[in-house]
């Protein structure tokens, strides 16, 4: 806005230094007498000192010199014109107007005060026959009316100049709003994914140029699922709040903590020497949450699960190094909780093999690739043959025999067990 407004004043200059310019220029020409040559010297005096305090962006002082200059060049067109008929009184209005956009109340209340004084000044010498016009008489009304009209114009432009400021400001918060929104958590008032990938291409950028290292740190609350069922998302909602207040003290300045959704925060560690460095923050950020151990009247205790990926080792952009930190983040799950974990190779070749056998597995019954075997069952005092025990086996074209140790716990995680295991009753049966 600040930028706005020094533009316009700016062409303001220019086009009162044009018209001024134009008027002396046609005058000279046309060999009309300048009857008030002081009049142009002190309009040109007026827009130079509001272009020099232009310049050193003094932009209230710079409106008041060319509103001042702009008010005394009319009003004295009018006294060595035509008097209160002159044409330069038409003008007075339009000086108001740009006054009440351009300047502050108080530069709009003074010209407005100067040039209703000054006409009806003015009015009253027509009256006394202390100053006559030399071309036209004026009417003793004619000063009140246009007094009344440069007041009525003051204060409709001081309204409507009030109102545009205000539009303004509201338009200003809601842009300041909704840039907000684009780039924090509402509900915890971290940055979000967004900004939080801003961070972490401007942590990369200084990175390169000193050889330091950038962390992400992917901090996933232990359990969460289960507070949430017992006591209700509205105390959810404010653990997650009391939560995102813990972290960020563990932080220096320049790393940045933010929340993804749910209960997964990220944490960009830039600067770093050494990747163990990352390590320790994760330690003092699991002991944040550990010092939770209350919220209002609730007892609670909260622990959390934390992967690592290093830039530029594990990968160099952020979606990459999102998907091994969430990685390394299950692989502290599975270890126990509580705890931190580095992304390493055997993780990625642990969860490419993972995700082999989950698609395997899902056409493997479709594709009659499931076997059953059975195993007979004595009894072991008569050696009776009593019965017998299916066994499932898989039998992949791509991946070979598998082991049921291994597709089993797939099966179960990914929830096709169900329809394996109705398979396998109705093929045992049959």
């Amino acid at each position: 806005m600040a930028q706005l407004r020094r533009r316009r004043l700016w062409q303001l200059q220019m086009l009162v230094a044009l018209g001024f310019g134009t008027s002396l220029t046609l005058r000279l020409g046309t060999g009309q007498p300048i009857n008030a040559p002081l009049m142009y010297l002190v309009m040109g005096g007026f827009c130079a000192a509001s272009a020099w305090a232009l310049h050193r962006r003094h932009v209230d002082l710079s409106a008041g010199f060319l509103l001042a200059g702009l008010t005394g060049a009319l009003l004295g067109m009018v006294l060595l014109g035509e008097g209160l008929r002159d044409e330069a009184v038409a003008a007075l209005p339009g000086v108001l107007v740009i006054a009440a956009l351009l300047g502050n109340r108080r530069q709009l209340a003074t010209l407005a005060a100067m040039m209703v004084l000054t006409v009806l000044l003015l009015g009253l010498a027509h009256v006394e026959g202390w100053y006559l016009s030399p071309v036209v008489a004026a009417q003793p009304t004619s000063a009140v009316e246009i007094g009344v009209i440069l007041a009525v114009t003051a204060f409709g432009a001081s309204l409507l100049a009030g109102d545009l400021a205000s539009e303004v400001l509201l338009t200003q918060r809601a842009r300041a709003e909704a840039e907000r929104l684009a780039h924090y958590d509402p509900l915890t008032g971290l940055p979000n994914r967004r900004l939080a990938l801003d961070r972490f291409e401007h942590a990369a950028r200084g990175a390169s140029r000193t050889g330091e290292k950038v962390a992400l740190l992917l901090l996933d609350l232990d359990r969460f699922k289960d507070i949430n069922d017992a006591l209700g998302h509205a105390f959810g909602d404010r653990l997650l709040a009391a939560v995102a207040q813990q972290l960020p003290p563990v932080l220096r300045g320049s790393d940045t903590v933010a929340r993804l959704g749910g209960d997964e925060f990220l944490v960009v560690l830039e600067g770093l020497p050494r990747s163990s460095d990352a390590g320790e923050v994760a330690a003092k950020l699991l002991d944040a949450l550990a010092q939770l151990r209350c919220l209002g009247d609730t007892d609670i205790k909260i622990d959390g699960s934390v992967g690592i990926a290093i830039w530029p080792d594990d990968g160099g952009d952020f979606d990459t190094l999102h998907q091994k930190a969430d990685i390394a983040m299950y692989r502290a799950k599975e270890a126990g909780r509580q705890c931190c974990r580095y992304f390493d190779a055997e993780m990625d070749r642990s969860v490419g093999d993972h995700l082999k056998l989950v698609a395997g597995l899902r056409h493997a019954l479709a594709r009659g690739e499931l076997q059953l075997h059975y195993q007979p069952q004595f009894d072991l005092r008569s050696g009776r043959l009593i019965g017998a025990e299916a066994l499932l086996r898989w039998e992949s074209p791509t991946l070979g025999r598998v082991s049921p140790a291994r597709f089993v716990p797939v099966a179960e995680q990914s929830g096709q067990i169900v329809e394996i295991g109705a398979w396998v009753l109705q093929e045992a049966c049959r």
